[in-house]
């Protein structure tokens, strides 16, 4: 793993839930070319249903389904026996997501969709909680339309789509990540430069158009 991709690694594993994995990750979908249906941001204070994020996009197998993400963060981004059987743990999450209907009648398609049923995570699957997750898996997802992304995923999508080949174009995008690469280590590093670095190619990124666009990533 190259230097940009532990200091990516890093700043993602250090987002919260709310209201910093929750905005960055519809901005990386996006990219990718989901259609974003609802987000956190437009449920804020309602149930959710294990639906943080839903999204129309194409899956690997290049069918077009629904998306329901649910996403996890800060205390519980590394999936142990706690996070994972809590109240409004894993288990619960997923079950609301596969359990409670969501119908979008003003998109004519979505309705007759596939579902797709994604959990994101900043963090990992820790090895001794892992049989029992598997199993949890196997048991609600028999037609294996569940995926789940976690920090090494997550990793490789934002480095691709979000800092790809033109990540240090300019000046001020060299500064802020050599400023990154200095402080990586220090303690109590708040990931300021690379916060700002982050918002620098969202602009560039609204600054695109047509084919650069395409070129960029």
């Amino acid at each position: 793993m190259g230097s940009d991709s532990l200091i990516i690694s890093d700043y993602l594993g250090s987002l919260k839930e709310d209201t910093e994995l929750d905005y960055l990750f519809p901005i990386l979908l996006n990219l990718m070319g989901f259609r974003i249906v609802s987000t956190p941001k437009e449920s804020k204070g309602q149930p959710q249903y294990g639906k943080d994020i839903i999204a129309i996009g194409r899956d690997g197998d290049g069918i077009k389904k629904r998306f329901y993400f649910e996403l996890k963060g800060h205390a519980d981004k590394d999936i142990d026996d706690t996070v994972l059987m809590k109240k409004d743990g894993i288990m619960e999450s997923l079950r609301a997501a596969k359990y409670t209907v969501f119908k979008d009648s003003s998109i004519s398609e979505f309705n007759a969709l596939p579902v797709k049923f994604m959990l994101v995570h900043n963090g990992v699957l820790k090895n001794n909680t892992r049989a029992t997750f598997e199993g949890f898996i196997d048991q609600e997802f028999p037609e294996r339309n569940f995926e789940r992304w976690d920090i090494y995923k997550l990793t490789d999508l934002f480095s691709q789509y979000l800092f790809g080949e033109y990540l240090l174009t300019d000046e001020e995008s060299v500064r802020l990540f050599k400023r990154t690469l200095v402080l990586l280590d220090a303690p109590d590093y708040d990931f300021s430069d690379f916060k700002q670095l982050v918002q620098l190619q969202q602009s560039k990124i609204s600054g695109i158009k047509g084919r650069s666009f395409t070129k960029f990533f």
